[in-house]
């Protein structure tokens, strides 16, 4: 899963500075794959860290990708987890 990742992000000048894995998860029902990767921003942005939200639900499957700047982590990490934390299907 790490290199069918880092194919598109090399194609952007993009590196892949780690990855953090994949792990199932149930939210609000719906199981999920999470996965998190941390990479350098293209240009100036900076470190980025970006987690990807496969949510299962067949014929209605979708993904969410939430990122920020992790110099910004401590305003935006908290907003990230209530997104990720609020997905629903209905």
């Amino acid at each position: 899963m790490r290199k069918a990742a880092e194919a598109p992000l090399t194609a952007m000048g993009v590196r892949m500075l780690n990855w953090y894995g994949s792990k199932m998860q149930v939210i609000n029902g719906l199981f999920v794959l999470v996965h998190e990767q941390q990479q350098s921003g293209a240009g100036d942005v900076g470190v980025t860290r970006v987690r990807g939200v496969r949510v299962w639900r067949s014929p209605r499957s979708f993904t969410v990708t939430l990122s920020y700047r992790e110099r910004h982590a401590t305003m935006l990490l908290p907003i990230i987890n209530y997104m990720n934390n609020s997905l629903r299907q209905d």
